[in-house]
């Protein structure tokens, strides 16, 4: 369904299943790790219960069918090289804050994924999975009135960002090829967590 669309994935946990659901559906997709590994590979649980980059079942699970690269985006010589990457790809996908969000004024499609919406008054705030899903109002749903609320022991908030990014990227392909012009997708953790609530 996507042979021929090239996605850079910034690799962070929210965006980890956005990148495994397009390179499911065909996408060539890159996950772009910053030196010392994605934080995605410190994520349990772990291969026979020991820590290590390479033993995270997570990271495994949701980069199956990706390439991967090295690159310090924070450094002048690496932001060089990750914008001459980008110019072969059609969509970059990072989280929050959204350092190449022009890339969609030079015709890619880009989506970043928030914890919060952009522009609103929670835009700034640090957040965790658990602050999300609570957030999102989801855990008025669990357990029982005179304990405390049940948590899901995945982590619930990322993995609906990722799914609702893919989604996003997917129509925002559609519409390039129809508009030819490049689009920007913006989704956020805690509405997709309230969405599925």
């Amino acid at each position: 369904m996507l042979n021929g669309v090239r996605v850079l994935e910034l690799s962070r946990p929210q965006t980890m299943l956005a990148g495994q659901i397009l390179a499911d559906l065909g996408a060539d997709v890159i996950a772009v790790e910053p030196p010392g590994g994605a934080p995605g590979r410190r994520m349990g649980p772990f291969l026979d219960d020991r820590i290590g980059l390479e033993r995270s079942l997570t990271w495994h699970a949701l980069n199956r069918n990706k390439r991967s690269i090295t690159i310090d985006t924070d450094s002048t010589d690496g932001r060089d090289a990750f914008e001459r990457i980008a110019a072969t790809a059609d969509v970059v996908i990072e989280a929050a804050p959204a350092r190449f969000a022009a890339l969609a004024d030079r015709g890619h499609v880009h989506c970043a994924v928030r914890a919060f919406s952009a522009h609103g008054p929670k835009s700034s705030y640090a957040f965790t999975d658990r602050t999300i899903v609570a957030a999102a109002g989801s855990l008025a749903y669990t357990g029982d009135g005179d304990r405390a609320p049940l948590f899901i022991p995945v982590p619930q908030a990322m993995m609906e960002a990722g799914a609702e990014a893919a989604l996003g990227v997917l129509a925002a392909l559609a519409a390039r090829d129809r508009d030819r012009q490049g689009q920007q997708v913006d989704v956020s953790m805690r509405t997709a967590a309230m969405m599925s609530a």
